[in-house]
């Protein structure tokens, strides 16, 4: 193996070195075009600079995990049509947060079967007011769980449905 405090160095040992030197600059220097690019969406000075971004893979953000704890992740988003039980739409995001992602969704599905869906259904990260009034627009039926804005999460609420009465 040799003695790693030996400045003499093979020609192929140098040039490993200096690709992974080249390599990690790029990294870096698109860190810092992602940490532009999310600062730019965030209001206040003090958000701004805690907004962070990785070094060893700057399109992933930290988000939570099912453990509690965080890691450095992507969202996925696949979408399905349950009738002939094929994957129709698959799409990766950076956001934590399912909401924005349903439209987007939608729209890859529309695309690609060339014929807009009758139907949605999808769990409370997608169900908002907002995607409610749109799919409505589109004339799509939307089936989610709207989470009553005054209750707790995990409250029982009378005249509801629970999940066992919506096995599939």
């Amino acid at each position: 193996m040799g003695d790693p405090r030996n400045e003499e160095s093979s020609p192929k040992a140098k040039k490993a070195q200096a690709r992974t030197r080249s390599e990690q600059q790029e990294r870096l220097e698109s860190a810092l075009e992602e940490l532009k690019k999310w600062q730019a969406r965030k209001s206040g000075e003090k958000i701004k600079k805690e907004t962070r971004v990785s070094t060893s893979d700057p399109q992933a953000r930290v988000m939570k995990q099912p453990d509690k704890g965080f890691a450095l992740s992507y969202n996925a988003q696949i979408s399905t049509d349950a009738a002939q039980g094929l994957i129709v739409g698959v799409a990766v995001a950076q956001e934590a947060n399912d909401m924005a992602q349903l439209l987007p969704a939608v729209d890859r599905v529309e695309q690609r079967r060339e014929k807009k869906p009758q139907q949605m259904v999808a769990d409370s990260g997608y169900t908002t007011r907002e995607n409610i009034e749109k799919r409505a627009g589109r004339e799509v039926d939307f089936l989610g769980s709207m989470r009553h804005e005054d209750v707790p999460r995990g409250a029982h609420l009378q005249n509801r449905f629970p999940p066992s009465a919506f096995l599939y």
